[in-house]
């Protein structure tokens, strides 16, 4: 399936993200990765040591307010 991005704005408050996947859907986000992401394997992700490797984009399909966590889905490597 292809979708063409025809417009684009920021959002800037975690307010206006939730607002956003509540009515429109999933947002494209990317934050900065850290060695350790490396071994990451599920769950919540939190950097716990290493240096910063590089930005990494994934799409945010919703929000965890227990867990105060984003849910994303992530397509990297073949997995």
């Amino acid at each position: 399936m292809l979708t063409r991005v025809g417009e684009w704005h920021a959002i800037t408050t975690i307010k206006e993200m939730k607002r956003w996947l509540s009515t429109n859907g999933p947002l494209i986000t990317c934050f900065t990765i850290y060695s350790d992401f490396y071994a990451y394997t599920g769950g919540v992700y939190v950097h716990v040591s290493g240096a910063s490797e590089a930005g990494h984009c994934v799409s945010c399909v919703g929000y965890d307010d227990e867990r105060r966590a984003w849910l994303c889905k992530n397509s990297w490597g073949t997995g």
